[in-house]
Parts: structure tokens; C-alpha cells; sequence
């Protein structure tokens, strides 16, 4: 016949055994949670970011996700069964759009800022830090010239590689290699940035301007 002390030991035994399994069962449990609400708050995210792409027009879209459109080999392709008229107009657009994106770059250079406000819409909108930011065209030009004040000379060389017109907007980008020097020449202190510009254009009764625009630096020093 078991004695006190013994039928004590034995229950001590299994509480303990029964402490291990129910402390096993409890942290298995805390890591499903976790990962269900980790599972819940990605697919929140995901819902969420979903909900704002929604909200985005085609034209945001594009300047925000680089939202895909046809390409330029489909856009001739189009055209070419156009006719003769259709294909000069789309030609001429595109050489007046490429025209715009150049002179964009040559006004930032040569600082002449009542020629870089012909090429803009009177209001436009930049994407700056994940965010549309609506611009008047003079807040614009005052914002470029504070910048400008910066640096001795600037050269901003931007060639089109991606044109493609839908009715009256095209969607547009360029390559991006700006370097801005300081006074006195240093060059430790020269800034370099290259990557891509992306725009969208209005086709307007004064012709094609710049209504959206992103800067998307690849490398910057």
C-alpha cells in the first residue's frame, strides 16, 4: 500500500509533467496568435494600400506605381492604321512633348523661369514622399529659384525614352543625370543625381504641359 509521502511524490510528478505540456501548449497557442495578427495587419496593410491604389486615377497611378501602359512598339502599331493626318498629328505630338520634357531641363539650367512656367499647367502636381502635392505654377518657380540659389551652375541632361499619347494626355519618361556644382568648384561638394523623370501631359489650346511630374533618383551623392 502506497504511503502519504509517496502518493505526494507522484502527484508532484505528474503536476509537473502536466505543467510542461500545458506551458507547451499555452506558447503554441501565443505563436499562433502572433502570426494571425501579423497575417490580419499585413492583409490591413494590404487592404489599406489596395483602397488608396483604388482612389488613384490613371494618370497618378502611373506616376506613382509606374502603373504599366502600352507599349511603343503597340502605340505604332495602332497608328499605323491611322490616317495619313492621324499619323502627322501623332508625330508632331510627339515631337512637341519630347520638345517640352527638353526645355524643362534647359530651364533648370539656364534659370530662365518665365520660359519653365510656359511649360506647366497653372496648377500641377508633384509626388513628393509618398504624396500628391498640388502647386500653384508661381509657388513652383519660387520654390525652383530658392533651390537655385544653392548651387553656382547646374546641368540637368534628360533624354525621352517613353512616350505614349492617349486622346489629349500622354504619359512620359525620361532619364535623369543632374549634377550641381558650389561655388568655388570643389569637387567634393558637387551633387549628382541620376534615375527617371515621370510625367504626364495635358494637350492643351497653348499645346502640350506638364500637369504631374515625380523625380525617382536611383543614385544620389
Amino acid at each position: 500500500m502506497p504511503t502519504i509521502q509517496s502518493l505526494y511524490s507522484i502527484f508532484k510528478e505528474n503536476t509537473l509533467y502536466m505543467t510542461s505540456i500545458i506551458k507547451k501548449h499555452l506558447a503554441v497557442l501565443s505563436l499562433s496568435l502572433l502570426l494571425c495578427s501579423t497575417s490580419f495587419a499585413d492583409e490591413a496593410s494590404s487592404s489599406e494600400k489596395t483602397t488608396q491604389t483604388l482612389k488613384l486615377s490613371k494618370e497618378q497611378r502611373f506616376i506613382a506605381e509606374d502603373h504599366s501602359q502600352k507599349g511603343v512598339g503597340a502605340q505604332f502599331s495602332i497608328v499605323s492604321h491611322k490616317s495619313i493626318d492621324e499619323k502627322i498629328q501623332f508625330l508632331l505630338d510627339r515631337e512637341e512633348i519630347t520638345a517640352v520634357i527638353k526645355y524643362y531641363a534647359l530651364t533648370m539650367d539656364s534659370r530662365d523661369w518665365d520660359f519653365q512656367r510656359e511649360l506647366f499647367t497653372e496648377r500641377h502636381q508633384n509626388y513628393i514622399k509618398g504624396k500628391f502635392v498640388s502647386r500653384s505654377i508661381d509657388d513652383r518657380i519660387a520654390l525652383r529659384e530658392e533651390g537655385a540659389m544653392k548651387w553656382a551652375s547646374t546641368q540637368h541632361m534628360a533624354s525621352v525614352y517613353s512616350i505614349n499619347i492617349d486622346g489629349d494626355t500622354a504619359f512620359v519618361k525620361s532619364t535623369l543625370h543632374a549634377r550641381h556644382f558650389p561655388e568655388g568648384g570643389k569637387r567634393s561638394q558637387e551633387r549628382v543625381m541620376i534615375g527617371q523623370y515621370r510625367y504626364v501631359l495635358k494637350k492643351t489650346t497653348q499645346g502640350w504641359k506638364i500637369k504631374l511630374m515625380r523625380l525617382v533618383p536611383s543614385r544620389k551623392k
